[in-house]
């Protein structure tokens, strides 16, 4: 059986105050990764599937996409 953690991440879309909550079982949850779930939550319908990150993409390199995407001042709490 998988042991989630549940984390709530705090964030800036577009300069707006967002919170999400996201689970996940596969170790910590890094900015890096919440920054990639974001961009999909906001982003994943695009018709231009091309702002998707790469599955290889280091937590520095989602970081910055997410920042030119408008995704900003993350910071992760536990639920």
């Amino acid at each position: 059986m998988t042991d989630l953690r549940t984390r709530r991440v705090e964030y800036r879309y577009q300069q707006d105050p967002r919170e999400h909550v996201i689970q996940s079982g596969e170790g910590p949850l890094t900015p890096g990764e919440a920054a990639r779930q974001l961009i999909e939550r906001h982003l994943a319908d695009a018709e231009n599937n091309l702002v998707l990150p790469e599955p290889d993409a280091t937590d520095e390199e989602l970081l910055r996409q997410a920042e030119i995407l408008g995704i900003t001042d993350i910071r992760l709490s536990k639920e």
